[in-house]
């Protein structure tokens, strides 16, 4: 009777170390979107998002670098246009924008103080 026992709390010991490692494993196996990647469902950033990011502090942003959330919290800018500033990179002036028709006049004019064009490795 007591090795029916001490199998059965073998066995349900066994079975909770392997329930954790297979929930370990499955944390490390997903794969984070990359920056290109457009979101399932487009977030607007509220104020206090926007003033978390190098944009909301008032930095210069690398359109050619920097992330959709750094994009976004440009002023004139959201979720949609960041997406299609990473998508049309890389530029190699800031005026590309509105030249590729990336991101309207009115949006440009707003966020054209705050943005620069770094050349990339990509660009000749």
């Amino acid at each position: 009777m007591n090795i029916i026992r001490l199998v059965a709390k073998f066995v349900i010991a066994l079975s909770t170390v392997l329930m954790v490692a297979l929930f370990a494993f499955a944390q490390q196996t997903q794969e984070m979107p990359s920056q290109s990647t457009p979101p399932q469902v487009t977030h607007h950033m509220s104020n206090g998002e926007k003033q978390k990011t190098s944009a909301g502090k008032g930095y210069l942003v690398d359109v050619n670098t920097a992330s959709k959330e750094e994009l976004a919290a440009l002023p004139g800018s959201n979720p949609d246009l960041a997406q299609n500033i990473i998508s049309g990179r890389p530029y190699a002036k800031k005026t590309d924008l509105v030249r590729k028709k990336v991101v309207p006049k009115g949006a440009y004019d707003q966020m054209q103080g705050q943005i620069i064009a770094k050349k990339t490795q990509n660009m000749k």
